[in-house]
């Protein structure tokens, strides 16, 4: 059992998937924004302030490994449609060359 949490809480945090710790996250911080404290927020999703804090941190850190890993994917397909785009010319190229 982790420290600080309590026996439910711990136990349920390594069964919680991805999507259901980014909703909590979500919520929590949905319901801080309204001006709940964060263990008031944390306690009505039923998780603990200290499960939300640690999953918090993993949210930034795969959403920004997540954006990082987009804008590389984009770049890579913009280079890939421009080297489709100056094949396809050359073809075109090549076939008026032919029936010319």
């Amino acid at each position: 059992m982790t420290e600080g949490r309590g026996p439910i809480q711990a136990q349920k945090s390594e069964a919680y998937s991805v999507d259901l710790m980014v909703g909590a996250v979500r919520r929590v911080e949905e319901l801080s924004g309204r001006g709940v404290p964060v263990s008031q927020a944390a306690k009505k999703v039923g998780i603990s302030e200290e499960d939300f804090y640690w999953w918090h941190s993993l949210y930034e850190w795969f959403s920004e490994k997540v954006a990082e890993l987009t804008q590389a994917l984009e770049q890579e397909n913009a280079q890939l449609k421009r080297i489709v785009a100056e094949q396809a010319l050359e073809i075109t190229m090549l076939k008026n060359m032919q029936a010319g």
